[in-house]
């Protein structure tokens, strides 16, 4: 990666030619991989058998690997696409150049038929990864990493002026619109990252017992600590007078406090103790604002997608700290803006082997027929086929967001086992649950966590 923090295309030949110069993987393979049969151009049948073929997909995966990309480059919820694009290119020269054999044009499965041309890639993969090594990187890698906290507001910090230097990606880092990012738009990120994290998934902050962080007394003040639908649905009355709560107690002067967090962001390690850098910015309580330096503008705008992703790696590794028992952490805390999938199809696939609700055993009627987590969505933050059940609509209003009598556990666990053989999505999930220890014990697991982590449990029907 060149330290603008584009991705070289000399760097992806490079490891594209690593992965040609291994082995790659038979047709029955990827035929198997993929559940279905692909037809071949019969000219080439003779080399079905042979570990030379690549499918697209499977060839992007190592490729991506040797080069140590982060997910924000390549991954399902990617932020760019110049990795792909670039890989696409390279490999359209190369059939244009009668170099790569395809097994049936328009399938994507390919071969390396006539050798790489000389000195296509004679630069050594860069690990696009790592950040620049700059001043700036090593300290804001020390912040995150190794930096004094008692609670998670470096990482909100972190995240909010990266959210700032991302929506001016445009402007010129030396103007204002670019370096000074107020108090209140600070508030306004803080208030959107923690509800979400406090009234959607319950999870706790900080080390200490008997104390929250002012940002979540804040929130519970005014919205409670119930899940009332979206963030972008809340009354905006509701979501300002949060906003002035977080602004004050937090970022504000309140009990003779200067903000809490934005002077200590900048403390850096030096020798045996800390000291106080202004190497991103300087700040004024007075003026509620800080102001960014231009170099360290286009440092975070450079970097953005490998910086954005080390603050919620950190963030979710403090948080498995204090919330050890909480699955999907780095999910919960990065989708602001939770969306719950359709599940129409498990609907009609599971109607196939039952028409009883779960829960109460009576026939499911037209119209009143619901798909459930039988351990509650915000605890798991998936939709696994082995945690869904069908329920009639009063038992699944009844249930809402609690945890079902233990012996709905043994239901499930049956359900399941009883779906293992049948039911190929259920089976699938089943298979990527169990770690070792059995998909039955993980289910036992998740459900005892759950109920330790504060659901309620609902009697039923």
């Amino acid at each position: 990666m060149d330290p603008g923090g584009q991705i070289r295309r000399d760097h992806v030949r490079a490891a594209m030619k690593e992965v040609f110069d291994g082995p790659g993987s038979t047709v029955a393979r990827i035929e198997r991989k993929k559940g279905r049969r692909i037809v071949g151009d019969p000219r080439q049948e003779h080399m079905r058998g042979e570990p030379v073929w690549y499918a697209r997909g499977d060839f992007l995966d190592p490729v991506a690997r040797k080069l140590r990309l982060h997910r924000s480059l390549w991954g399902r919820n990617r932020e760019s696409n110049d990795f792909y694009t670039i890989v696409d290119q390279e490999i359209s020269k190369l059939r244009a150049g009668g170099r790569l054999a395809d097994w049936r044009r328009g399938v994507g499965v390919f071969r390396l038929a006539g050798g790489l041309p000389a000195g296509w890639a004679s630069a050594v993969p860069a690990p696009a990864f790592a950040v620049q090594r700059s001043d700036m990187g090593t300290a804001f890698m020390s912040i995150l990493r190794r930096g004094a906290k008692a609670n998670t507001y470096k990482f909100a910090l972190a995240r909010a002026i990266l959210d700032h230097c991302r929506e001016h990606g445009r402007a010129d880092p030396r103007s204002d619109e670019a370096r000074v990012i107020p108090y209140e738009y600070l508030a306004g990120k803080f208030l959107r990252y923690y509800w979400h994290q406090e009234c959607k998934f319950r999870i706790k902050q900080n080390f200490k017992e008997d104390e929250e962080p002012q940002v979540v007394y804040a929130i519970r003040g005014v919205f409670g600590g119930g899940s009332p639908g979206d963030f972008s649905k809340l009354d905006r009355a509701d979501v300002q007078r949060a906003k002035s709560l977080i602004l004050r107690k937090v970022f504000g002067h309140d009990a003779k406090k200067t903000s809490l967090v934005v002077p200590r962001f900048q403390k850096v390690g030096r020798g045996g103790g800390t000291v106080r850098s202004g190497i991103f910015y300087e700040c004024s309580d007075r003026e509620q604002v800080v102001r960014l330096r231009p170099e360290a503008f286009s440092f975070f705008r450079k970097n953005d997608g490998i910086l954005s992703g080390a603050v919620l790696a950190e963030w979710a590794k403090f948080l498995e700290k204090i919330n050890s028992s909480l699955p999907m952490l780095i999910a919960k805390i990065e989708r602001d803006e939770s969306r719950r999938k359709s599940l129409i199809s498990y609907r009609k696939e599971y109607l196939a082997h039952t028409r009883r609700c779960f829960y109460c055993q009576r026939a499911l009627e037209r119209g009143g027929i619901n798909v459930d987590h039988v351990i509650p969505w915000s605890y798991m933050f998936e939709d696994d086929p082995w945690n869904l059940v069908l329920a009639c609509s009063e038992c699944n209003c009844k249930k809402s967001d609690s945890l079902p009598e233990e012996q709905f556990l043994d239901s499930l666990i049956d359900r399941n086992a009883s779906y293992y053989g049948t039911v190929k999505r259920v089976k699938r999930s089943l298979d990527r649950l169990d770690s070792g220890r059995g998909w039955r014990a993980q289910i036992q697991d998740h459900y005892h966590n759950c109920k330790e982590y504060g659901f309620a449990v609902q009697p039923l029907p």
